[in-house]
């Protein structure tokens, strides 16, 4: 490695965002064996090694290449064989720096290599297009020199995985803008930040084409298609499923702060106008039928895999369904989630439903547009009514009845006053359609995520 990369990155300009992307890049291999070979590497060599390489530095650290790039490649030395993952990523942004320790961090890019034996090989740091559309928008804005943490894990064959945190220079002082995102409505602590009151972060058109949280596809069984995200299987703590329709999809960005802070691997097990339930839903037969065979899909997966026993829910509390004579629609959506879980293997032990995101509406996207055009502030002027978008949560309401095994994380506080619910909040653009949330938006809630989480869920965290 070149002492180019063992200084402290000192122009690297970040921005809050999520790459769980994998590079894996060539290597150069040199094994070591025989009678005169020198004795296995010890933790602490490994360790201090980490600390030197896991930091950018140079030209090609700079904003404007990594936009450019993509990415950044480290040059990474094992001195044996194993697991190598890096990432970086910022204390949550929002008024509470001093308590990033406890709340979790922001990934902003990450990648991974395995060496078969001791090597030094380019490791591809490799952002998304989240990524790019929030480095893109920070080039834009006010913030700049962010302070950066690399971490690394690497996991000698055989042996435990080896961690080590490297913090870069801090930032100079107000460089992180406070109350960003969900930090500026944190009920138990407000935080208001001028600053951002007319920043919109990505734009609506920008969130469009913004994809949800990255994850991995590692199999295909008929019709699941499960993706990871979080830490390595090998390296986790806890192994833990996200389960339901599109909106669970746009809750991965929060749960990957929660399992990347408390070293978990997850699963996403999705299905666009699927929901996890007993009912029928009201589509077109076809599809129908698919989200049918889809959902004892999900039954036979867990049933294979008994090691996770931690599934989060959320689905569309919108979500329509075939009535059953004699009972209300409400009524019926709630029996069928009931069922649903109970078709479930004993190895689930635990259900943790996150009640609904609010719906803004289908005027709440051009309205935004609109009043960034015309200067306008639109977390006022394209605020929609508490009571026209926050619905009951039919999933919600059968985790109540279901606990202890069930429980419930809601979070409307963060999305809406006693009055009315903004589409931008804390800078951030909180949906980027008529129902479903931004991925920015979704990770400053992360951290918020983390601490009901650690309240609800048992076991080693």
């Amino acid at each position: 490695m070149t002492s180019d990369h063992r200084r402290p990155a000192r122009r690297l300009l970040v921005a809050v965002g999520l790459s769980s992307l994998i590079a894996v890049g060539p290597g150069v291999g040199h094994a070591v064996a025989g009678p005169d070979a020198p004795p296995p590497p010890t933790r602490e060599a490994i360790k201090a090694l980490l600390r030197t390489e896991i930091t950018p530095s140079g030209p090609a650290s700079e904003l404007s290449v990594i936009l450019r790039t993509g990415g950044y490649t480290l040059s990474f030395e094992a001195l044996s064989g194993g697991i190598a993952d890096v990432e970086w990523d910022v204390a949550p942004p929002g008024g509470q720096a001093h308590a990033a320790a406890r709340t979790g961090t922001l990934v902003i890019a990450r990648g991974s290599l395995v060496f078969a034996v001791a090597a030094t090989a380019d490791l591809r740091m490799v952002l998304t297009q989240t990524g790019r559309t929030l480095l893109r928008s920070e080039r834009r804005s006010h913030v700049r020199n962010l302070s950066v943490r690399a971490k690394a894990t690497f996991t000698p064959a055989g042996d435990r995985p080896i961690s080590v945190a490297v913090t870069q220079a801090p930032a100079s002082a107000g460089a992180t803008p406070r109350c960003f995102g969900a930090a500026s409505h944190d009920p138990r602590r407000r935080c208001v930040n001028p600053r951002l009151h007319s920043t919109v972060t990505p734009t609506p058109a920008e969130a469009l084409i913004t994809p949800n949280a990255p994850c991995r596809p590692v199999s295909l069984t008929g019709l699941v298609i499960p993706c990871v995200f979080g830490v390595p299987v090998v390296a986790a703590t806890r192994q833990v499923a996200l389960l339901g329709d599109s909106h669970a999809e746009t809750w991965r960005g929060a749960i990957t702060v929660v399992a990347d802070r408390l070293g978990w691997s997850a699963v996403s097990l999705t299905r666009s106008s699927c929901s996890f339930s007993q009912t029928i839903p009201v589509l077109r037969p076809s599809l129908a039928a698919s989200c049918l065979a889809w959902r004892a899909g999900v039954v036979d997966w867990f049933q294979a895999n008994p090691n996770v026993s931690t599934v989060f829910v959320a689905d569309n509390a919108l979500a329509e369904a075939v009535g059953t004579p004699g009972t209300t629609s409400f009524a019926n959506q709630v029996k069928g989630y009931r069922d649903a879980w109970r078709a479930l293997p004993r190895s689930v032990t635990q259900i943790v439903v996150i009640r609904d995101s609010p719906f803004p509406g289908t005027a709440t996207g051009p309205c935004v547009e609109a009043a960034i055009t015309r200067h306008q502030v639109a977390a006022v002027t394209c605020a929609r009514p508490r009571g026209l978008a926050v619905y009951r949560d039919p999933a919600a309401s059968a985790a109540h009845a279901d606990a202890p095994r069930a429980s419930v994380v809601d979070l409307t506080g963060f999305f809406c006053g006693p009055r009315d619910c903004p589409p931008v909040i804390g800078g951030v653009l909180v949906y980027k359609d008529a129902s479903h949330m931004s991925n920015l938006f979704s990770t400053t809630l992360g951290p918020f995520l983390l601490s009901r989480v650690r309240q609800l869920v048992r076991g080693p965290q």
